[in-house]
């Protein structure tokens, strides 16, 4: 991960329990797969990058019943490694 955390918040409900990670999660086809995802019974974690999300304004799929946890990620276009290391770390 990079050496500034701050570029990553997560709300972790049970670390290493999700089923899948939903990525780009500020787009509509993001919380529609959420939600679908979620109604059919699995344990979904969403994430969207730090670049591409104003953390000003509330993520779509972040605030879904269906999202078990969320994570705001390194920017890929930065450093695609610490991109990397961070979803491997959620």
């Amino acid at each position: 991960m990079t050496a500034d955390n701050s570029l990553c918040h997560a709300k972790i409900d049970k670390p290493g329990k999700y089923d899948i990670l939903v990525l780009d999660a500020a787009y509509k086809q993001s919380l529609a797969s959420v939600r679908s995802l979620g109604r059919a019974g699995l344990r979904v974690a969403a994430a969207d990058c730090s670049a591409e999300c104003d953390l000003s304004l509330p993520v779509p799929a972040f605030r879904s019943r269906y999202c078990a946890g969320h994570v705001v990620l390194p920017s890929y276009a930065d450093d695609a490694n610490a991109f990397a290391d961070a979803v491997v770390d959620f």
